[in-house]
């Protein structure tokens, strides 16, 4: 099995072929004949030769989300090229090899180790909360692009629950860190799920926080992640969540719409049609504001659940909150995935959080928004730090039980049509490559 033989994709002379099934201790096997084993292994996708530039002498990387792999290995840079998302990795005197997908640099007890790193990479900070760790975006959209012949370093800096104003460079330690020591190509601001819906705290936190990360994103572009509404929406404007103070130094939800709930205004976010307009209005709005691009992975739930139209009483209502028109390009539903789990479960109830699938969902949008292409042929849904299932039950990995080939190859289809649906807002390039 390849497995054996260090996940090289080279297979002995004896058992020549590579296969395409996974059934020999988790990898690839090299057989004679492939019959058995779904027939040979094609060939993976590449863009680049792998070519590599030394970084630095006498360091070691230590990456914030873990070592990809390590162990003896004097062919290191042959292992970066076959492991998913590495893009850094260290030579060590005595044959070592260190391989990870981000590198924050400390110094050696090998003065001669050598941190060597990949050419072509797309590197993508992202900030924001539990809707961008709880299953992985990160992790997600690097596998995803890696299966596709493409590298990205992903990095990120994130507070469950907290606001993307507390976020910013000058409160948080780690995205000043982040921003200021690194270089990207693109910068995911994802906010606290329900605020930008909310013309109150999108005015006091949403709007100023986009202006502060646009102020210094250097050469980075701006994305905004577009997020989705509840499975029921928010039927009411009294709010009883609690909140970190820190994270909303200006008050949280109940003290912000206490005025509102008290003469008991209705709620225009009542619907997850009405709540995902709502959320698309404000995302897209951000654009004013000097953001590059929104990446709509709202609007491929809204696909995915099935929406047709928004009702027009709420749409009227939310169309008010604003100054300039707005029309949304709503993709079809894609009927095929209405029986799919998109929220996790939560002592019998949905609760707001993505489950794994949902999750790939937006590692697909994600894919299409940057890079302009189909995410079409794309690896099934993998995810490494903070994986839960419902009732938040611990699954690290792949999905235990991972949807039919057709319907991930739907999941991949709505994300390239929702982006190309979305146009010049969504990517530079908006008419996305099949």
């Amino acid at each position: 099995c390849a497995k054996s033989r260090s996940h090289v994709a080279k297979c002995p002379p004896d058992n020549p072929v590579m296969c395409k099934e996974k059934l020999c201790e988790g990898d690839y096997c090299c057989e004679k004949d492939c019959t058995y084993f779904g027939g040979p292994r094609s060939c993976p996708t590449t863009r680049s030769t792998g070519a590599y530039r030394l970084q630095s002498v006498g360091k070691w990387c230590n990456p914030q989300k873990g070592i990809l792999w390590q162990g003896v290995d004097q062919m290191c840079e042959t292992r970066c090229d076959h492991v998913p998302g590495c893009v850094y990795y260290t030579v060590y005197a005595n044959g070592w090899c260190q391989i990870s997908n981000t590198c924050m640099e400390q110094a050696s007890q090998d003065p001669v180790a050598t941190i060597h790193v990949k050419i072509d990479v797309t590197r993508v900070l992202f900030v924001g909360n539990s809707f961008t760790y709880v299953n992985d975006l990160p992790y997600q959209l690097m596998t995803v692009a890696a299966s596709l012949g493409r590298t990205v370093e992903a990095e990120g800096s994130t507070i469950g629950g907290c606001t993307l104003y507390r976020q910013e460079a000058c409160h948080d330690e780690r995205t000043a860190e982040l921003m200021d020591n690194r270089t990207w190509d693109y910068i995911v601001l994802q906010e606290y799920s329900i605020l930008p819906a909310l013309n109150i705290t999108r005015q006091t936190y949403f709007y100023p926080a986009i202006s502060d990360f646009v102020s210094q994103k250097k050469k980075a572009k701006i994305v905004m992640y577009q997020t989705w509404g509840y499975h029921d929406g928010y039927p009411s404007l009294c709010f009883d969540e609690t909140y970190q103070p820190d994270c909303w130094p200006f008050g949280g939800l109940r003290e912000l719409l206490q005025p509102a709930c008290e003469a008991n205004a209705s709620s225009h976010i009542n619907s997850f049609p009405c709540m995902g307009y709502a959320l698309a209005r404000a995302y897209f709005s951000a654009l004013r504001f000097g953001a590059d691009m929104v990446f709509p992975a709202g609007l491929a739930w809204m696909a995915a659940q099935g929406v047709r139209e928004v009702p027009a009483n709420c749409k009227a209502a939310i169309d008010m909150e604003y100054a300039e028109p707005f029309e949304l390009n709503l993709l079809p539903p894609a009927d095929e995935l209405r029986g799919l789990s998109m929220y996790l479960i939560v002592g019998g109830g949905y609760d707001k959080h993505q489950t794994k699938i949902a999750q790939y969902l937006n590692a697909l949008t994600l894919y299409a928004t940057l890079f302009q292409e189909s995410p079409e042929g794309a690896s099934p849904p993998d995810c490494r730090d903070n994986c839960f299932g419902n009732d938040w039950t611990s699954q690290p990995g792949p999905m235990e039980n991972t949807p039919s080939a057709a319907i991930l190859l739907k999941l991949q289809q709505v994300a390239a049509q929702v982006v190309s649906y979305c146009g010049r807002a969504c990517s530079p390039a908006w008419q996305v490559k099949a």
